[in-house]
Parts: structure tokens; sequence; C-alpha cells
């Protein structure tokens, strides 16, 4: 189901033929409706016919509120003042459809803005727009979410196995083990340790090669054991590995489930070490 939050009835009758026209979607003109149904889904649509500043504040309201939760689609009329100000907005969390192009963009602009794209990916897009961490934990969530290295919108893992330790990211960065974990505590708006991140990282790269590769093969690339791809895939998805491999999209909503339990903006408090 797609949450759709519009007051517009121009803009309703162009999202309903054709964009809409087979999707179930849930209408609504009152945002606490719409964010209600939306916080649930793995996307949403905004449509106004005249996008404005307070349109961004309440956007951005969501957007501070955690660095997990769904994505949304923005649906008003191109003008040189909204693209200005739509610029502004974080684009791992917000993609933009011009009213003009809705019937052809609109469902390739939901497509973009779900987690199974790369969630690694959106979240690392997401902490790096909220807050500004010291340059070595930046380049160790880059490292381990393959940032550097990913183009936008693609559901292929990272080209490189994340390392499956702290000892093996601290190398990375020129920082000792402890240290790395305190700064990564004390910088990332999330209630995790590194390690257990870490292991999140891995399983995200895995899983979806298995599509072509087997396991012998990524075990091997990644120099990982494949009992602890088991071991990760049953402690944090509930499920054997094999099951995973056959629905990663069950892994990426578990992903994202644990992000937005784990999602935290208001600092470092009561964080695991």
């Amino acid at each position: 189901m797609v949450p759709v939050y519009c007051k517009c009835p121009r803009l309703r009758e162009q999202l309903l033929a054709p964009p809409l026209s087979g999707v179930e979607v849930a209408w609504t003109d009152a945002w606490d409706d719409f964010t209600e149904v939306w916080s649930g889904a793995e996307a949403g649509v905004y449509c106004t016919p005249d996008y404005t500043t307070n349109d961004s504040a309440r956007l951005r309201k969501v957007a501070d509120a955690s660095v997990g939760g769904p994505s949304l689609v923005v649906v008003t009329p191109l003008s040189l003042g909204r693209l200005q100000l739509l610029r502004e907005m974080d684009r791992s969390r917000f993609q933009v459809v011009w009213a003009e192009e809705v019937a052809d963009r609109l469902l390739v602009g939901l497509q973009r803005a779900g987690w199974h794209m790369d969630p690694l990916h959106i979240l690392a897009s997401r902490i790096l727009a909220s807050v500004k961490p010291r340059p070595a934990v930046e380049k160790a969530l880059r490292i381990t979410c393959g940032l550097a290295n990913a183009t936008t919108n693609t559901n292929s893992p990272p080209p490189h196995p994340p390392p499956q330790s702290v000892k093996q990211l601290a190398h990375h960065v020129y920082l000792a083990p402890d240290t790395l974990r305190r700064y990564w505590q004390a910088d990332i708006p999330l209630r995790c340790g590194l390690k257990e991140f870490l292991g999140w990282a891995v399983l995200l790269w895995a899983v979806p090669l298995r599509a072509t590769k087997s396991w012998y093969r990524i075990c091997s690339e990644g120099k990982v054991e494949r009992r602890t791809l088991e071991r990760l895939a049953h402690r944090k998805v509930g499920c054997t590995l094999a099951v995973a491999a056959q629905n990663p999209d069950r892994v990426t909503s578990a992903f994202e489930a644990w992000v937005a339990e784990r999602s935290d903006r208001n600092g470092a408090t009561d964080r695991p070490a």
C-alpha cells in the first residue's frame, strides 16, 4: 500500500491515471493520518500544487526525528523557486517528481525511494546528511557501507566486502579499535555498538550475491566463514541463511526495522559498547 497525502483534486486526478491506477493507495488530506500510515510503509507520496518553505520545514521535521523510517516522493509543479527549495532536501530520503512528469516518473520515484535499492547506502547517506562525524568516523562509515564506491539507485551490494571486525576497520582509518568504538558511539546517531553494525553490513553484502555465486565463492571473496553468515542470519533476521538468500527483501525489511528501533537523534546516551 502506498500512502498519499494530497489536498489538490487536480493533482489527485493526475496520480490516478495512469501512474497509481493499479496500485493500492491510502489517500488522505490530513497530515497526522498520513504520517501514521506512512510510518509503516516502505515509501509515501506527498503532493502539493504550491511547494513552499513551510513544506520543507514540515518534511525536515520528519527527517530530523530519525535516520530510519520510510522515504517520500514529493510531487509538485516545476518552478525555479521549487527547484531551489527541493535541491536542498536529502535525496537519500526524498525523491522529487515534477507534476508535469508524474505519469512517467512516479512509479520510478517510488522504486528508487525504497530501502531495498541499497539499504547500507541509504543509511550512510542519511547519517551524513544529518550529522557531521569526525573524518575518521565518516571514513569508517563509508568503508563499511560501500558508499565511496556505490552508485546511486542500485540494488547491488557494495563491490568489496565490509570489514568483519572493529580491529580491521580501525586499521583502515588509522585508529586504535577502542578509540574508533568510542568515536562511533559519540558521532553516529544509532544506539548500537560498531560490532553489531558490522554484522549487518556483512550480511547485507553477502545475501544478494547468492543469486549469482555459490556460498563457497562468497565466503572466499569475503574471507568470512559460512557459519558466521548462518549465525548472523539467525540472530538478525530470525531465519536460516538459505531462507534469507531466497528472500533478500526479508533481510532488508529486518534491517530497516532495526534502524528505526536504534535511531537516536538525541545524543549517545546509554548506547552499548
